[in-house]
């Protein structure tokens, strides 16, 4: 059984690093470039052009998503969550939900 005192120490989260600052820096300027890219690509096919409502539905979720980023370490859960049910309507958010996918966050042991 934890003493009220360690129990207080669970809750709080550790400040980041400079080497976090710059993961979730990179994390973010990826995902929004590759998220760019692919709404540009997919916004462009002659079969099935997408309208400009579209489009920017799209962008704001893509935007949504990558913001998120930033909150990833804090909640994880939340952040995962918001990118799933955000990039079933967003193609340019789907790049920002893999990037939070494949980091879960500081590695055990460091």
């Amino acid at each position: 059984m934890l003493a009220p005192s360690d129990s207080a120490h669970l809750d709080k989260v550790a400040p980041r690093t400079a080497r976090d600052w710059s993961f979730d820096a990179g994390a973010f300027v990826i995902a929004a470039a590759l998220g760019a890219v692919i709404l540009s690509v997919t916004g462009d096919v002659t079969a099935n052009p997408m309208t400009s409502g579209q489009v920017l539905t799209d962008a704001a979720f893509g935007v949504l998503c990558c913001l998120s980023l930033w909150w990833r370490r804090r909640w994880p859960f939340g952040v995962a969550l918001v990118c799933v049910l955000l990039g079933a309507f967003s193609t340019s958010g789907t790049v920002a939900g893999c990037a939070r996918s494949g980091s879960g966050g500081p590695i055990p042991g460091r």
